[in-house]
């Protein structure tokens, strides 16, 4: 899938189980078709990425979607949901799945994509799993990067997570995704990062949009423009 960005295009790879097109057909709760979604939110995300961040996951992530998707032993495999981001080869294999999917994102069902991606701005889904790419993929250290974990650590240290505004059924408020983890607080403000518009509810959980993230996280925005690469100078404050 070609997406324009501001000086170019950039090209997406996506990997799609035969049958993923027709899938959803009967589900008249769905305006769009799977590919007019995917294609339309790849599109938002890669003009809310920085440009160089975005060619450089465009040109080595592929994106793998599926009809559905079981994993883990064969007798009593786990049927997977929603989507995720695989850092580790040897975890897919031990859990019957390809080695080559490591550093991919994957759709698991696209019934469930559809159905969750407007709990973010358009393409805000995608940003947090290519967020998670760029960590593990493109920061130094990738996920054992000291700067990340120290930023995670005070945030929780200060408990500036513990209760926050959230789109979904975990509401209307709850103790942020982003304290799950390290990697988890690192997309998950990314995906508000990205997001300069200070009117918009972009991510999924507050902060939802740069302008907050500055108010209630600093560290974490200046974090953010450091390994992101954009330079505070030209932020939109």
């Amino acid at each position: 899938i070609e997406c324009k960005i501001k000086n170019g295009a950039v090209r997406w790879t996506l990997m799609c189980e035969p049958g993923w097109e027709g899938c959803c057909d009967n589900d008249n709760s769905n305006s769009m078709s799977i590919r007019e979604r995917l294609t339309m939110d790849l599109n938002a995300a890669s003009e809310k990425l920085p440009q160089k961040a975005c060619e450089l996951l465009s040109k080595s992530i592929r994106i793998w979607v599926n009809v559905s998707q079981k994993y883990g032993m064969e007798l009593c495999p786990t049927e997977a949901s929603h989507m995720c981001f695989h850092p580790e080869a040897n975890w897919l294999r031990e859990n019957g799945m390809k080695g080559e999917k490591c550093h991919g994102v994957e759709i698991y069902r696209v019934k469930d994509y559809l159905s969750d991606c407007d709990l973010w701005g358009a393409g805000g889904v995608i940003v947090h799993e290519l967020s998670h790419a760029w960590h593990c993929c493109f920061c130094e250290n990738g996920y054992d990067n000291k700067d990340i974990i120290k930023c995670f650590d005070e945030a929780m240290r200060e408990k500036l997570y513990e209760s926050v505004e959230v789109h979904g059924p975990q509401g209307p408020k709850a103790k942020a995704y982003a304290c799950t983890n390290a990697m988890e607080y690192f997309a998950e403000l990314s995906v508000a990062f990205m997001c300069q518009d200070r009117d918009t509810e972009y991510n999924k959980w507050f902060p939802f949009n740069r302008r907050q993230l500055i108010e209630h996280d600093r560290r974490a925005y200046e974090l953010m423009c450091e390994y992101w690469r954009v330079p505070l100078s030209k932020l939109k404050k």
